[in-house]
C-alpha cells in the first residue's frame, strides 16, 4: 500500500508573511522620509543607508515568493525536480538579499549615531565600526556564497569542494548577532549621562534600545536554521527559516526608522508629551562641552514653541532644563563665569528679513560676564 500523498501548503502563509512585513516596511520609510524630508528638510546619510536595505528586503520578499511558487510550503513528494532546482536558485538569492540587507541596517544604525553624537570618541567608534561592517560583509557573501546548499547542488561540481551548510549559518548569525549588540551599545554610555526627567530618559533610552528587539529575533531565527539544512522533507521544513529572516531584516528597518518620526508624532499627538509643552531647549548630545571644556562655556539652543516642528529632529534629545545657567547666588560667590545663550527666532528683531529668508532659522548670541561683586552684561 502506497503512503498518502500530503497535499496541505503553508506557501500562502510564507507569501503573507513577506508580503505584509515588507509593506509595514515600506510604510515606515515613507513617514521616514516625509518627516526628514517636509518637515525637518534633512535627509541624511543614515536615511538613504535605510532605504538600499529596503530594497534588499524587496528583493528578499519577491525571492522568497518565487520559492513559494517553485515548492517551498509545500511537502516534497508535491514537487518536482525541476521545481526543486529553481527553489534553490531564489533560495540563494534570498540568502544573499537578507544578510546584506541586515548588514546595511547596521550602517544605517552607525551613520545615525555619526549624525547624532559630536564626542569625539563616539565619532571614531562608529568609523571604526563602519569599516569592520562592510569588512564582514564581504566575508559574510563570500562563506554563503560557497556553502553547499544550495550552490552544491545548483552547480554539482561544487558538490565536493563546498562548505558545510550548518556550521557556516550558525557562525554567520552569530558573528551578525555580535556585531548587532556591539553597535547597538555604542551610544548607551552618552544616552545615560543625559540628565533629563525620568519620563524623558526612558523615552530616550527605549528609542536606542529598539534595535535589542531586533536581536531577539535573531537568536529565536537561529532554532529554525537546522531543520531547514537536515530534514528529510526540506521544502516544508525551510519556512521557519525564510519567514524569521523576512521578519528580521523588515523589522530592523522598522526599528531603524521608528526614532526618526519623533517630530511627525510630536505634531499629530501632541498628547504623547514627546515635544515640551513651552519653550522647549533641544540639543545635540556633546555639544554643550564642545570647545568649552577648557573655558567654562555652557551653550544651549532653544527655539520657539510656533517653529519647532520644522527645526527639531529626533536626534536632538536633550529636553528642557538639561543644561541650566548658574543662579544668581552662585554667580557671586566664585570666579568668573560665562554664559553663551543661542536663540532660534524667526521673528524680524535685528536682523534684515525678506522672503528669501523664510523658513530660516536666526542664531542670537548673548553673552554674560560675571566678576563676582561686579557684573557686566554685554548683549
Amino acid at each position: 500500500m502506497s503512503a498518502p500523498v500530503r497535499t496541505e501548503s503553508n506557501g500562502p502563509l510564507v507569501t503573507g508573511v513577506a508580503v505584509g512585513f515588507l509593506s509595514a516596511a515600506v510604510v515606515f520609510m515613507a513617514l521616514r522620509f516625509y518627516t526628514r524630508g517636509a518637515i525637518l528638510k534633512n535627509i541624511g546619510k543614515d536615511d538613504w543607508t535605510i532605504l538600499v536595505a529596503l530594497v534588499f528586503s524587496l528583493v528578499n520578499s519577491i525571492a522568497m515568493c518565487f520559492e513559494v511558487k517553485y515548492g517551498m510550503g509545500r511537502h516534497i513528494e508535491n514537487v518536482s525536480m525541476e521545481e526543486g532546482l529553481e527553489q534553490l536558485k531564489y533560495l540563494m538569492v534570498a540568502i544573499l538579499t537578507y544578510n546584506m540587507g541586515m548588514n546595511v541596517v547596521k550602517l544605517g544604525f552607525l551613520f545615525q549615531y555619526r549624525r547624532i553624537f559630536r564626542d569625539k570618541l563616539i565619532q571614531r567608534i562608529c568609523l571604526s565600526a563602519i569599516a569592520v561592517v562592510c569588512l564582514w560583509a564581504c566575508t559574510q557573501a563570500a562563506l554563503l556564497s560557497l556553502a553547499c546548499l544550495p550552490i552544491g547542488v545548483i552547480i554539482p561540481t561544487m558538490a565536493t569542494s563546498c562548505l558545510n551548510t550548518l556550521p557556516i549559518w550558525y557562525f554567520s548569525s552569530s558573528m551578525s548577532m555580535a556585531t548587532d549588540i556591539a553597535i547597538l551599545c555604542i551610544p548607551l554610555p552618552s544616552v545615560w549621562k543625559l540628565q533629563l526627567p525620568w519620563r524623558q530618559f526612558v523615552i530616550v533610552v527605549g528609542i536606542f534600545c529598539l534595535g535589542f528587539f531586533v536581536c531577539i529575533i535573531s537568536v529565536y531565527r537561529m532554532f529554525t536554521l537546522r531543520a531547514g539544512v537536515i530534514s528529510e522533507d526540506p521544502s516544508w521544513d525551510n519556512i521557519g527559516a525564510a519567514m524569521w529572516s523576512c521578519i528580521e531584516l523588515n523589522v530592523a528597518i522598522i526599528a531603524s526608522s521608528l526614532p526618526t518620526l519623533r517630530p511627525l508624532f510630536a505634531h499629530l499627538l501632541p498628547g504623547l508629551g514627546l515635544s515640551s509643552a513651552g519653550r522647549a531647549t533641544y540639543l545635540r548630545y556633546g555639544s554643550a562641552t564642545a570647545g568649552g571644556g577648557r573655558s567654562g562655556t555652557r551653550s544651549f539652543a532653544t527655539r520657539p514653541k510656533k517653529t519647532m516642528q520644522k527645526s527639531i529632529s529626533n536626534e536632538e534629545l536633550t529636553l528642557d532644563n538639561m543644561t541650566p545657567t548658574p543662579s544668581e547666588s552662585e554667580r557671586g560667590r566664585g570666579p568668573r563665569n560665562y554664559a553663551a545663550h543661542a536663540t532660534a527666532d524667526h521673528s524680524g528683531g535685528q536682523f534684515p528679513h525678506d522672503s528669501k529668508d523664510e523658513g530660516r532659522i536666526f542664531m542670537k548670541t548673548e553673552i554674560s560676564v560675571n566678576t563676582g561683586s561686579r557684573g557686566v552684561s554685554r548683549k
